[in-house]
């Protein structure tokens, strides 16, 4: 389960909350449509991200996107998809 909050009272953050799996990636997919660089994903409020999320959190880093508040899990997930898209 996952809950995105926009927030535009600083430029546009999307704050997102949960698991980021399942539907949940397609979720964030959908809220990030049409918006692209400079635009903030707060992640700090997520608590695990499956394999889908964390290529989808690459491609959204790789189109501009800022991500923001990633714990140690999280930011060892996107560390490792990125060598592995590399490679």
């Amino acid at each position: 389960m996952i809950r995105i909050t926009a927030d535009s009272s600083k430029g546009l953050r999307f704050v997102v909350e949960g698991q980021l799996s399942g539907s949940a990636v397609e979720e964030l997919r959908t809220s990030c449509t049409g918006h692209g660089a400079g635009t903030i994903l707060d992640l700090s409020g997520v608590v695990f991200a499956d394999s889908a999320g964390t290529v989808l959190l690459n491609e959204l880093s790789a189109a501009g996107f800022v991500l923001e508040g990633c714990g140690g899990f999280l930011s060892e997930l996107l560390l490792s998809n990125a060598r592995r898209v590399v490679r």
